[in-house]
């Protein structure tokens, strides 16, 4: 086999190269002379600079994923809104004001009587003839079921989200209670995907002709920009029903109120207290070993419970 000719650089690339390393080679000096060799880290700053840049990748990502799981709310909480609207008025016997009862067994009805509208619970007839309602068997998944170990692996998580859910169904129980009461016009935006209503009761309570549950105050009205006094969301459309009925459904502010009674400051204390102390502790018995795991518990409940004030209210 032929061997290729071998290729000499050029002088003028030669000479590139020593410039080249030779600069390198002053730069290190000075940077020698003018930090202690053995203080640098010159590895550092690439380092840095490459993880701040995965932090700002990272909450691009997360604010993709916020606004995916706004937009997953957003559909569960229309289609429930629509199909128990769409029921009321089709069944006299599913009384939506009846999701006003503070507790009894007309709420009980109402609450079950929309389960059975969406398929969460199904009929079934037990050995004695009688008719019964009970969980969907695609419900285990996600739901906790009759009966079942509270111990068990995920129970806590499922009924967190048992308790989130069904926040969630009532304030789409009120939101068409508004609908069928006020005889507000609802569709679906083709674009969007939002809910759109018009009627008599949107006009007086948004002041414009249609609005889109959004959450978004500006809106154009008429081909003019127009900042909303309400924002339009489906626990807004739910005031505009409970007002109706001589009823409140509290504001953000006002549920943290009624769903904190201790003062936050008091509270803060005592936990940085708490956090103070257990910071020193290292040898301890059985029982207040016992005592840390219960604290540990209510915090991470505490965590979970927190925000779901708004959702219970509405």
């Amino acid at each position: 086999m032929a061997k290729k000719p071998v290729t000499l650089a050029s002088k003028a690339t030669v000479d590139k190269l020593i410039k080249e390393t030779k600069t390198v080679a002053e730069a290190s000096k000075q940077v020698q002379a003018y930090i202690n060799p053995r203080a640098l880290a010159t590895d550092v700053g690439q380092q840095a600079v490459m993880a701040w840049k995965e932090t700002k990748d990272l909450e691009s990502e997360i604010a993709n994923l916020e606004d995916q799981t706004n937009r997953q709310k957003g559909h569960a909480l229309k289609i429930m809104t629509v199909a128990f609207a769409k029921a009321a008025s089709i069944d006299k016997n599913i009384k939506l004001e009846d999701i006003y009862q503070e507790k009894g067994e007309k709420l009980r009805d109402l609450r079950q009587r929309c389960e059975v509208v969406i398929g969460l619970k199904v009929a079934k007839t037990g050995e004695d003839g009688v008719q019964r309602y009970e969980l969907a068997p695609w419900t285990k998944e996600y739901l906790p079921q009759p009966k079942e170990d509270k111990n068990l692996p995920g129970f806590q998580a499922k009924e967190n989200f048992r308790s989130n859910f069904a926040a969630a169904m009532t304030k789409c129980i009120k939101a068409a209670d508004a609908l069928v009461l006020k005889g507000i016009q609802a569709e679906e935006d083709k674009v969007t995907g939002h809910l759109m209503l018009t009627g008599k009761a949107v006009k007086e309570h948004f002041d414009v002709d249609k609005v889109s549950l959004n959450e978004k105050r500006e809106v154009v009205d008429n081909g003019k920009q127009v900042k909303l006094t309400k924002i339009p969301s489906f626990t807004e459309l739910a005031r505009i029903g409970a007002a109706s009925r001589n009823k409140a459904i509290p504001t953000r502010a006002q549920s943290a109120k009624e769903i904190n009674p201790l003062n936050e400051k008091d509270v803060i204390s005592a936990v940085q207290s708490i956090t103070t102390a257990l910071g020193k502790l290292k040898d301890f018995g059985d029982e207040l070993a016992t005592a840390i795991e219960a604290l540990a518990e209510a915090c991470d409940a505490a965590i979970q419970r927190n925000g779901s004030g708004e959702e219970a209210a509405a």
